[in-house]
């Protein structure tokens, strides 16, 4: 859900890890499916061109509450923040860490401000263009999935994070 900024933002690492487990055979249409709503315009020439279009659905935009059922009802979400993010923990990844199973952070590392909360949370992994360890993630969370294995995330460390513990704090300054 959101925007992709061309440039920016890149997906591609995603895009080409589909790509080379679809020529694979180890995904398809049918286990496999990148939802995407909200301003991915940028998105379909790449999905077009890596032969992946038949594993990506575009919903349009959608209202926020359906957008947050989206996250909440998906196997995993893409984390988008590019290589320019130090400092930057967007309302994104803190709607994932309450919402998502599990987080795909592309194009930043585990060793950047938000890697280190999806780390600490247990929410994801992030993969800065590692298209071979995206693809490994990828098999694994099949594989989980499969066999019912659930993520247990830190719900502690995420309480941290909620909309009221911030508000709390933010009140404690005034």
């Amino acid at each position: 859900t959101g925007t992709i900024y061309k440039g920016i933002r890149d997906i591609t690492p995603i895009l080409c890890a589909m790509k080379e487990l679809k020529e694979d055979s180890v995904i398809n249409s049918e286990n496999f499916q990148l939802i995407t709503a909200g301003n991915v315009a940028d998105l379909f020439d790449d999905v077009q061109k890596l032969d992946v279009s038949d594993m990506h659905r575009h919903l349009g935009v959608v209202p926020r509450k359906d957008a947050l059922r989206l996250i909440y009802d998906s196997d995993a979400s893409i984390l988008l923040l590019g290589k320019n993010n130090k400092g930057i923990l967007s309302g994104k990844l803190f709607e994932y860490l309450s919402l998502s199973n599990f987080i795909f952070g592309v194009d930043f590392a585990n060793s950047d401000d938000a890697g280190k909360i999806i780390k600490e949370a247990n929410s994801g992994e992030c993969f800065d263009s590692d298209v071979e360890r995206i693809k490994e993630m990828i098999l694994l969370k099949i594989k989980e999935k499969e066999t019912k294995i659930v993520n247990r995330k830190n719900q502690e460390f995420i309480n941290h994070y909620s909309r009221k513990n911030q508000a709390d704090k933010l009140i404690s300054f005034v």
